[in-house]
């Protein structure tokens, strides 16, 4: 793995960021195993605004030089039975098909656990449909670090339902 690119930087997007959300969902696609498939579409500047102003979002950038190079996108699930108030669900996260193999997942895994530590959450779930993950080896990577996470942690995938791992 080669170090991290200079001028890199990750941080917690919220409202105010919403032009950042829109470009990269014109570009998305970029960021999937594979890059040739079409980008999820436009995104209105008032969506991504109220998207990002949801308190239950947790979105991060990763950036190097102007350029979003990954993201990580969590959603937070409240519990209503007794025990730790929340967990989160993991919904998307990816590396862009030029920079990776560098450690920018697995820096957007540390500030999700980082942000995991200082708000009592201690468990990551998978949403029930595919994640967007840059490829079967970083999935697999991804599913052994959450094992750190939670011993309750799913894995869902597309052929095989769900998977405790």
């Amino acid at each position: 793995m080669a170090a991290l690119p200079a001028g890199f930087a990750v941080r917690r997007i919220g409202p105010a960021d919403a032009g950042a959300l829109v470009a990269l969902a014109a570009t998305d696609n970029l960021f999937d195993e594979d890059p040739g498939t079409a980008p999820s579409g436009v995104l209105d500047p008032d969506g991504a605004r109220d998207f990002l102003a949801d308190p239950s979002v947790l979105f991060w950038l990763a950036e190097a030089g102007g350029q979003t190079v990954g993201f990580l996108h969590c959603c937070i699930q409240r519990r209503r039975t007794p025990g730790p108030w929340a967990e989160l669900l993991l919904m998307e996260m990816g590396t862009h098909a030029e920079w990776r193999r560098r450690g920018i997942g697995r820096t957007l895994v540390a500030e999700m656990e980082a942000w995991m530590r200082s708000n009592g959450v201690a468990e990551v779930g998978a949403r029930p449909t595919p994640m967007r993950l840059v490829s079967t080896a970083n999935a697999v990577s991804l599913r052994t670090k959450a094992k750190s996470w939670s011993r309750s942690f799913i894995d869902w995938t597309p052929r095989s339902g769900p998977v405790r791992v």
